[in-house]
């Protein structure tokens, strides 16, 4: 796999506010809707310290907390497009992805449980996921899904797979494993529902990240308070130190 840095620019910004805590239990998805469950972890051989002297991270934005992340945003709307076509290119409202946004952040090593819409087509397409380690704001690394998911009627939950990424080097450089822990993946969202469902197995297609260059679709960008970056994300953190 190519070399990937830490990427300069966050791909999934949102308005302060708009990380919610999660509630207790998942609702059923609607006919159009489904609910894709997985897990990603993420380790490097790169001392922290070293990665956040390397971004000039300021000593009060220095937290020892988990690596989080956030999964990739994919409206039903988007248009795969053929070489000479123009591209149709729409935006986001903002309401649609701060609800989006609110349910599809995860600490590293645990199960996500995130709800897409669908189209007519039943697919979904992951690019990339955005880990942000120890949490912080200014460390974002790039973890590529490349990825398109069709999703069989009548299923509600489909389980992706176990992500397990690693960075090497001062490059960076990324490698992937994609394990199958169906059963653990089954406890999980038995945990997560009143009513039990019985877990799909997904069946991805693994696509050319130059592929994702025709997937289009626009979604609004809004600047975030760098100061306020903890408070809004506190809902998702497990501190291992106190402040």
């Amino acid at each position: 796999m190519k070399n990937r840095l830490l990427a300069f620019c966050v791909l999934f910004i949102t308005l302060a506010g708009s990380l919610s805590a999660k509630s207790n239990f998942l609702k059923e998805p609607k006919k159009n809707e489904v609910i894709l469950v997985g897990k990603i972890s993420f380790s490097t051989d790169q001392d922290k310290n070293f990665l956040y002297e390397s971004r000039e991270v300021p000593e009060n934005y220095r937290k020892n907390y988990k690596n989080l992340i956030t999964m990739p945003f994919c409206s039903p709307k988007y248009k795969v497009v053929e070489e000479g076509q123009n591209p149709f290119l729409f935006t986001i409202k903002s309401s649609e992805m701060q609800k989006f946004q609110a349910q599809a952040w995860v600490l590293d090593g645990e199960y996500f449980f995130v709800k897409y819409e669908l189209n007519k087509e039943r697919t979904v397409y992951l690019d990339t996921a955005l880990l942000f380690v120890n949490a912080s704001y200014l460390l974002p690394v790039r973890l590529p899904l490349e990825m398109k998911i069709t999703v069989p009627e009548g299923e509600k939950f489909l389980y992706i797979g176990d992500y397990e990424f690693k960075a090497t080097g001062f490059a960076f450089e990324l490698t992937r494993k994609v394990k199958d822990n169906f059963d653990e993946a089954q406890a999980a969202l038995d945990n997560k529902t009143e009513v039990k469902y019985s877990l799909c197995r997904a069946n991805p297609e693994f696509l050319d990240e130059r592929f994702f260059e025709k997937v289009w679709y626009q979604t609004e960008h809004f600047e975030f308070n760098i100061a306020n970056w903890y408070k809004e994300i506190k809902d998702y953190l497990v501190e291992n130190e106190q402040e």
